[in-house]
């Protein structure tokens, strides 16, 4: 039996049609059956499948407009997205998550240039500080320098499990006697968090402890 490259699923004795042909009969069946599911949500809204249906014609008819309006008239009725696969690709493509290492070390940081342009793209940044344990003076230079560089971007970054690490950096700020980089990073984290209040408290405190003038917001 002869071999062919080209599998025929026309009918035996058939003559095929041109592709031009068969794509418009495949668009006009697209577009009755954009119809007929249209048709069936204006009376039966609940039938979840039609609406699934109707999308990917949409998609596939190139109608964004539609495929748009029917995705938000769907969060609308049910509280749930259309798609919620394409949601979770979409957010795991607009997030970006930096993780701060158990020691803060400053070869181990985030490149500050790096989180800089993804806090300016518009792309959701997210610094994660769980698993941080220790650091060292250099470290805590080097953290307080990002902070500040951070503070300037356009789209500040969402900074998670830090109150800990604050918390026990605040401990050794107090308890110190010398003026160190403890200090350096408290104040720069409040200038990210645009905290003027906290800031100003903290300034009081360091003030109080070693009789000198205290950072300025300014």
């Amino acid at each position: 039996m002869e071999n062919s490259s080209i599998l025929d699923f026309t009918s035996p004795g058939s003559i095929p049609l041109e592709s031009s042909e068969i794509v418009k009969q495949v668009n006009l069946e697209i577009r009755i059956s954009i119809q007929t599911l249209e048709n069936i949500l204006v009376t039966d809204p609940m039938e979840t499948t039609c609406w699934k249906l109707l999308g990917g014609l949409y998609l596939g008819a190139n109608l964004t407009n539609k495929f748009n309006k029917l995705t938000q008239q769907y969060q609308n009725f049910f509280g749930k997205p259309l798609f919620p696969e394409f949601e979770e690709k979409n957010r795991a493509e607009e997030q970006l998550l930096f993780r701060m290492p158990s020691n803060i070390v400053p070869e181990l940081l985030p490149n500050t240039t790096e989180v800089e342009q993804a806090c300016n793209s518009r792309k959701k940044v997210t610094i994660d500080f769980s698993d941080v344990k220790e650091s060292s003076a250099e470290g805590l230079s080097t953290l307080a320098a990002f902070f500040l560089s951070l503070a300037k971007v356009s789209n500040k970054p969402e900074i998670i499990d830090i109150n800990h690490f604050i918390l026990n950096l605040e401990k050794k700020a107090i308890a110190s006697n010398k003026v160190n980089s403890v200090w350096d990073v408290l104040f720069a984290y409040k200038r990210l968090c645009d905290d003027v209040k906290g800031f100003d408290n903290l300034a009081l405190k360091f003030a109080i402890q070693y009789s000198i003038s205290p950072p300025s917001w300014i």
